[in-house]
């Protein structure tokens, strides 16, 4: 049985430095633009594997079967997001209506940024079935809505169906 230590250097401020050279390491390498996010990432998982083993005193095996649990408790929640996605995907193609999706989230406004915002309120609510609309979802709905909302209130439509010049302040 290990006892994990909290602080090894008997210091707070040499042991919060030394456990934050992993997320350090990560930030450095997407900034300075010279590394792939992704290998950034790896490489930010050998510093903190050297710095559970070396300077935190972790055995080995149990960093290494830490490491194998954090990749599988990460990569299930993105895989749920993609198969969700799927399947909304094929359930609108089936039904017919993909087309009416792609125009509605497309349709709203040219603004790139406005549209990122409508499909992500679709992603989030293709996720939210299988989590039986937990307060977590409902909360990250709340806030691409509110996104989305506030995204086109600052366009100014003052075309299309709906938009009557003599309602505006």
């Amino acid at each position: 049985m290990w006892n994990q230590v909290y602080d090894p250097f008997q210091s707070q401020v040499l042991s919060t430095i030394a456990a934050a050279l992993p997320v350090v390491t990560l930030l450095v390498l997407i900034a300075s633009n010279k590394v792939k996010a992704h290998i950034a990432a790896v490489i930010a998982l050998v510093v903190a594997n050297l710095v559970a083993i070396y300077l935190f005193t972790m055995p080995a095996g149990m960093s290494l079967r830490a490491t194998v649990l954090g990749v599988a408790t990460g990569f299930f929640p993105i895989g749920w997001i993609v198969l969700n996605v799927i399947f909304l995907y094929r359930l609108t193609v089936e039904k017919g209506v993909f087309q009416t999706l792609q125009t509605t989230i497309g349709g709203v406004t040219t603004d790139r940024r406005c549209q990122r915002g409508n499909a992500a309120a679709v992603l989030d609510v293709s996720e939210c079935p299988g989590a039986h609309f937990t307060n977590t979802c409902v909360r990250v709905m709340s806030q691409r809505l509110a996104q989305c909302i506030d995204c086109l209130a600052r366009l100014e439509i003052t075309e299309g169906p709906g938009c009557d010049p003599s309602h505006r302040g």
